[in-house]
């Protein structure tokens, strides 16, 4: 799970700051790490950054191989996803704006979100 975490982390840094310097941005590049626990359902882990969202079809996010990061060998979603169902739970590949319809997310985050969701077994 850390593993995981850390390369979504790595990643969103990775894109933040391609954006910035592709677009000679002011704003500096920046990720939000957020989480929420409900004993009810769950709950999840959501990194979320202001880079340029995804450039794949999102059929092809998280499968083996598909990467558009220079030097990428597109293996990272496939292992998050991977985790995720080894431990009952799942991952969404999404954006901010689809992130934002889950939870208050600042404007700024503009980018692609990956959403850890984890179940809560009694």
């Amino acid at each position: 799970m850390v593993a995981a975490l850390s390369n979504v982390i790595d990643n969103a840094i990775y894109w933040a700051r391609y954006r910035r310097e592709r677009d000679n941005r002011e704003a500096p590049g920046a990720i939000l790490v957020l989480s929420h626990w409900d004993d009810e359902s769950g709950g999840f882990i959501a990194v979320v950054d202001n880079g340029p969202g995804f450039q794949l079809a999102r059929d092809q996010l998280g499968t083996p191989f598909n990467s558009t990061r220079a030097g990428g060998m597109g293996l990272g979603l496939f292992y998050c996803k991977t985790v995720m169902e080894s431990v009952g739970g799942s991952l969404d590949v999404t954006d901010a704006v689809g992130l934002r319809e889950l939870v208050d997310v600042p404007e700024a985050y503009d980018g692609a979100a990956i959403v850890f969701n984890f179940k809560n077994e009694k």
